[in-house]
């Protein structure tokens, strides 16, 4: 890195050149690559993983210390695998298991924190851990708790909403959103007849008919595309669910 860059010449045309003053702009750029990709790292996390990726990192000298570093690898190190928003309803449980990727062989702890009573976080000691949750009434509403994977001086934390609704209801979430929502109803609203989305004019971009549930609960997942594949642009939308007890329409805004 900083050796032989094909530049812009100061008088004309393209040029080679090299030096501390190419590379150093070279490392810049692949650090804010990798916090536009993992936005909560320190500059501590930031260092530990570029250093980490570099071809030299097992036998680092003087002359080229770690070596060239990856950017792509560097932001495989710390990955716990993203989990999408949950709802739940009262009585309901809950076991979910989180996964990290790409992490170098080092010792490697899990923890949670703003987790609702009664949850149990397990750290597996094989780069996993699992949340096991029993849903109480005491506990409804939304939450976002934190999973954190750590190692050396490195570390991952990844948030994660919980929702949690009385069994006679019907939740959408988060809100707004980004990639996807989630459209929940429960056991003592009816089984789902037709859940359809609605441009703030009125245009339907999206349904989703679902007789074919016959699960006690319902859950579905709009991936933020129409009804021809493409994805709907931000703004409000509505969100109507018709079931064989009642309909309920939701505002929601796509960011």
């Amino acid at each position: 890195m900083g050796v032989n860059v094909f530049m812009v010449s100061n008088t004309e045309g393209y040029t080679y050149k090299s030096g501390t003053s190419f590379a150093a702009p070279l490392a810049a750029g692949a650090g804010a690559l990798l916090l536009q990709a993992h936005p909560d790292w320190s500059p501590i996390d930031l260092r530990q993983a570029m250093i980490e990726s570099a071809d030299r990192f097992d036998n680092p000298d003087n002359l080229y210390g770690y070596g060239l570093p990856d950017a792509f690898e560097a932001s495989q190190l710390l990955y716990i695998n993203p989990v999408e928003p949950i709802i739940i309803a009262v009585g309901d449980s809950l076991d979910i298991t989180f996964t990290v990727t790409g992490l170098p062989d080092s010792i490697l702890t899990f923890s949670a924190t703003n987790l609702p009573d009664g949850a149990v976080f397990a750290d597996n000691g094989n780069r996993t851990a699992t949340l096991r949750y029993l849903a109480s009434i005491g506990e409804i509403g939304t939450r976002v708790f934190q999973v954190r994977a750590d190692f050396g001086v490195g570390s991952y934390t990844l948030d994660v909403s919980l929702s949690i609704v009385p069994q006679d209801h019907i939740a959408v979430g988060p809100n707004p959103f980004s990639d996807s929502l989630t459209i929940f109803i429960g056991p003592n609203d009816g089984r789902p007849v037709e859940i359809s989305i609605h441009t703030i004019n009125g245009e339907k971009v999206w349904d989703n008919f679902t007789d074919n549930y016959n699960e006690i609960t319902a859950t579905v997942v709009w991936n933020c595309r129409n009804n021809n594949g493409a994805e709907v642009a931000s703004g409000v939308y509505f969100v109507v669910v018709q079931t064989e007890r009642l309909t309920r329409k939701f505002k929601v805004f796509k960011r």
